[in-house]
């Protein structure tokens, strides 16, 4: 039951384009489903997790709901199949590379890294050593 009440918020929403959780739960009341505000809200999270809604705040109390725009994927599901195996391929690679970088340039890299550090400690006012 959940989901449908889920698919009937976000049918009004993509059909309105963008509108304001208050005109929503009005909307919802005058169609007869009578949803407590807690199970709404809880309703708008999960729309906003799934990324099938972007929810921002317009004043102190209220929001203003807008349908997110779908992507469409151009490398299609073969390709981020075919994708996430080179990823894995060159991630043992740098894997391996990065433990040789960090072996051999450990000494040089041990000076930069503490100037960077001394540089980011001196951001902070009152930090003296």
């Amino acid at each position: 039951m959940v989901s449908l009440i889920k698919n009937e918020l976000l049918e009004k929403v993509r059909g309105a384009g963008a509108l304001t959780d208050v005109d929503l739960y009005k909307s919802m009341t005058k169609e007869g489903r009578i949803i407590p505000e807690d199970r709404f809200n809880k309703l708008l999270l999960d729309l906003e997790i799934l990324g099938l809604v972007k929810i921002a705040w317009v004043t102190k109390d209220e929001r203003r709901i807008e349908a997110a725009e779908e992507e469409e994927d151009s490398t299609g599901y073969g390709d981020a199949q075919g994708g996430g195996s080179e990823d894995g391929a060159s991630g043992g690679a740098r894997s391996k590379s990065g433990s040789s970088r960090g072996s051999s340039s450990s000494g040089a890299g041990g000076d930069g890294g503490s100037d960077a550090d001394k540089s980011y400690e001196a951001s902070f006012p009152g930090l003296e050593k």
